[in-house]
Parts: C-alpha cells; sequence; structure tokens
C-alpha cells in the first residue's frame, strides 16, 4: 500500500528503521514488483526500436520481455558519454546492453544507442527492480560517477558480489569513502593534507582548530 502512494524502501526504511536491503529484500521475495511502462520514443512517426521506460507500482506492465539468449549487462550511466562507449563494447562482446540514466538531455538516451532504456532514478531501489524485471547477469557501475558508485555495496549485498562487474564493491566502497580511503592512505604512509570528519556545525567548530585555516570544504 505505502509503494501504491510512492513511498521510497530508503523512506521506509528511515521510519521503521529497518535497513532499505532487508525493505528491498522483504519486496521482492512477496513479488511487490513494480510495472514498466513505455514511452514511445518516435512519437509514433514509426516503430521505436528501443522505447523509454519508467517503473510505477500497479499491476499492468508493458515491458517487453527479450527473447535474446545473449547475456543482459546493466549500464548505470549518469549523463558522460563514457556510457554510451561501454554499451557499444558490450555489444561487441556479445552482451544484451540496458542503459539505466536518470538523465534524458544526453546522447546515452538516444533510442538506438541500447537494446533496452530505462529512465529511472539511480537508487538501490530502481536499479533492483531493473535487475529483477530483466534477469540482469552483471551491472557497470563504474561509468555512473558518484551516485552509481555509491549504491554498489547495498546491490553486492542484495546480489552477491559477482553482480557488480570489474572492481568489487568492497573496494569501491573503501576508496569512496572519504575516510576510510583517508585511514588506507595514513597505513600506507602516504602524504595527505590534514582533514577532519565533522556531522554538524558543533563539532566544526571544535574539530577546526585541529587543522587550521584555510580549509576546504
Amino acid at each position: 500500500e505505502l509503494k501504491e502512494y510512492g513511498i521510497s524502501d530508503s523512506l521506509i526504511s528511515t521510519y521503521s528503521m529497518i535497513p532499505e536491503t532487508g525493505i528491498i529484500q522483504y519486496r521482492i521475495s512477496n513479488s511487490i514488483i513494480p510495472g514498466f511502462k513505455s514511452v514511445d520514443t518516435c512519437s509514433g512517426e514509426f516503430e521505436a526500436a528501443t522505447p523509454y521506460m519508467y517503473s510505477t507500482y500497479e499491476l499492468e506492465n508493458e515491458i517487453i520481455q527479450s527473447q535474446s539468449d545473449r547475456k543482459s549487462v546493466l549500464v548505470i550511466g549518469s549523463g558522460p558519454n563514457i556510457a554510451v562507449k561501454a554499451v557499444f563494447a558490450l555489444k561487441k562482446m556479445g552482451y544484451r546492453a540496458i542503459m539505466l540514466n536518470s538523465n534524458p538531455e544526453t546522447v546515452s538516451t538516444d533510442f538506438d544507442i541500447s537494446d533496452a532504456l530505462y529512465f529511472e532514478p539511480v537508487t538501490l531501489e530502481h536499479v533492483s527492480n531493473v535487475i529483477i524485471r530483466e534477469g540482469v547477469y552483471r551491472v557497470l557501475v563504474q561509468v555512473s560517477g558518484q551516485t552509481g558508485q555509491n549504491i554498489a555495496l547495498g546491490l553486492s549485498r542484495l546480489f552477491g558480489d559477482d553482480i557488480i562487474a570489474g572492481t568489487r564493491a568492497d573496494s569501491i566502497e573503501r576508496i569512496e569513502d572519504r575516510v576510510a580511503f583517508s585511514n588506507e592512505l595514513q597505513k600506507m604512509g602516504i602524504k595527505q593534507p590534514p582533514f577532519v570528519y565533522v556531522r554538524n556545525e558543533e563539532e566544526l567548530e571544535v574539530k577546526l582548530k585541529d587543522i587550521g585555516l584555510p580549509v576546504i570544504m
């Protein structure tokens, strides 16, 4: 009922104090999966090879299940053209390339680029739903920028370490987490600018004295 009202998994997680991965696992195990609607990218002038797909929590589903025997790889794109190069490379390698992008104003969302195209927010919830619907074999997050890489660890917890293509999710997390990365540099004796991690203004006033001005925030 909450999903029909458009309440996100992350918000349900916040108020129920259940991890978001637990909410998603519960949904999947109870078949609470959205349907997908299509938008004709060619405005009816001729048949669209790759219509845009978007999700909504209702029963009717317009998704066309692929009859291909190729394994599907999901590319998370956030605008950069490098995602398009990844799609071309995957096709050349014989994979079925699926693009998920939240930004319509990019060449990666042209109708003739990928084998399937989803206009969805780059969140753990929406990416997980596409993985389930498409039976995705691997997910490529490395070309998605910070947003996509932030959900890598959650995806590996939900679908196993092998779901992330290339660099393992825990390695991505270790690099993207600024504090963890800085601690690794300290262990290896690599020089870095002094830094502090603060959660509020009060901590800022106290910890700023340790490094002094000027600072980059």
